[in-house]
């Protein structure tokens, strides 16, 4: 599958289980890829979406070793997971076909880094310009951000995270 899963809460084993990383060459991040290319929203995998069900059965108030037992008793080579998001979180998708879920507000730094995406930092207060980024907005439109200072925006569609060479 190319992810990896861990507890929402180490406090509370039933807050439910959520995708923690993807790696960049898996199953998910490769889909991820051609969903976002054809702007199909539909079916994209999330660093932090909440597992929701596995093969049909709701597992959200179900332990960590609950729901990899379904998923490994599982029945073939195809797992089903049903995935929840946070309402009103904003997807933001980057080059290496792995899509981070977070709250408008959010570091972009911290979301760069969830999504191991390869980003040269150097001053860390946005005054160099070194690991400045371009998005693409919903409406087809486009900016420059520097990912250690920026902060993700509150909209309703993915943001496409793009290297930039404005200062290369």
């Amino acid at each position: 599958m190319g992810i990896v899963l861990s507890e929402v809460s180490e406090v509370d084993p039933f807050a439910g289980i959520c995708i923690s990383s993807i790696d960049q060459h898996g199953a998910a991040a490769g889909s991820n890829s051609k969903k976002l290319a054809i702007q199909d929203n539909g079916g994209i995998v999330c660093i932090n979406d909440i597992i929701v069900s596995v093969d049909g059965h709701n597992c959200q108030n179900e332990t960590f070793e609950e729901v990899m037992g379904r998923i490994i008793q599982a029945d073939g080579e195809n797992v089903a997971l049903t995935l929840g998001r946070e309402e009103d979180n904003v997807i933001v998708s980057w080059l290496n076909g792995i899509c981070v879920s977070c709250r408008p507000g959010d570091s972009f730094g911290a979301v760069a880094y969830a999504a191991q995406a390869d980003i040269q930092y150097s001053c860390s207060s946005g005054s160099c310009g070194t690991c400045e980024q371009q998005i693409l907005s919903e409406d087809g439109s486009s900016r420059f951000i520097r990912p250690c200072v920026a902060r993700v925006p509150k909209v309703t569609k993915p943001i496409f995270v793009f290297p930039s060479d404005r200062f290369s």
